[in-house]
C-alpha cells in the first residue's frame, strides 16, 4: 500500500498544525483516524513526529472524500498561521508561507517551498513536502484567500500533481492569480 513518507525520519511537526484536523468542518470524519495513530489530545505546543501526522493524513487519503477532507482542514490550518503584521498582502502572504512552514518543522528535512513572483497579481510556488498535495492547496489556496483585500477573483492552478511524493519527484506547481 502506498504511504506518505517523511523526507527524513527525524522530523518533528508542531501540534498547532495538527489542530486543523480537531477543528475542520469534517470533524467527525478526520477525528477518529487522528485517535488510531496514538494521538488522544494535541497539545499545540508539543512537537510531533512528522511521520505520525503522515500516517494521519495517509488514512484520510484512503477515504472516498479525501479531497473534501484536506482541502477543508487546511483551509482551516492556513486561518490559524500567525503571520508578522508586515503581511498584508496575497504575495507577502504566500511568499512568508516558506518561512512559515519551516518553523512549523523541525529536527530533520521537511521539504521546502519557493515562491517567485510572475507579476502584481501572479505567484508562482515550488513546493516539494510530503504533505498530500490536496492538502498543500488547501493551505495555500487559504492564505491567499485571506489576504485578498478586494473582490477579485481567486485562482489556483496546479501542476506536476503527485498522489505520494517522494524527494525526489518534481515540486508541486501552483500558480495563484487573482
Amino acid at each position: 500500500m502506498d504511504r506518505l513518507v517523511a523526507f527524513d525520519p527525524n522530523t518533528e511537526v508542531i501540534g498547532y498544525t495538527l489542530t486543523s484536523f480537531r477543528d475542520c468542518l469534517t470533524h467527525e470524519e478526520v477525528e477518529p483516524l487522528v485517535h488510531a495513530h496514538g494521538i488522544d489530545s494535541i497539545d499545540p505546543n508539543r512537537w510531533y513526529s512528522q511521520q505520525i501526522w503522515l500516517d494521519v493524513l495517509t488514512d484520510v487519503m484512503d477515504q472516498p472524500n479525501s479531497t473534501e477532507n484536506l482541502v477543508a482542514s487546511s483551509m482551516k490550518l492556513a486561518k490559524k498561521i500567525i503571520f508578522p503584521a508586515s503581511v498584508t498582502t496575497v504575495q507577502a502572504a504566500l511568499a512568508g508561507g516558506s518561512t512559515a512552514y519551516q518553523k512549523n518543522h523541525r529536527n530533520g528535512d521537511p521539504g521546502y517551498v519557493t515562491c517567485e513572483d510572475i507579476d502584481e497579481r501572479h505567484v508562482r510556488l515550488m513546493i516539494s513536502t510530503p504533505y498530500p498535495d490536496d492538502f498543500i492547496y488547501g493551505t495555500r489556496y487559504g492564505y491567499a484567500r485571506r489576504f485578498l483585500t478586494d473582490h477579485s477573483t481567486l485562482r489556483v492552478y496546479r501542476s506536476n500533481w503527485v498522489h505520494y511524493r517522494q524527494p525526489e519527484d518534481p515540486p508541486l506547481v501552483l500558480d495563484v492569480q487573482w
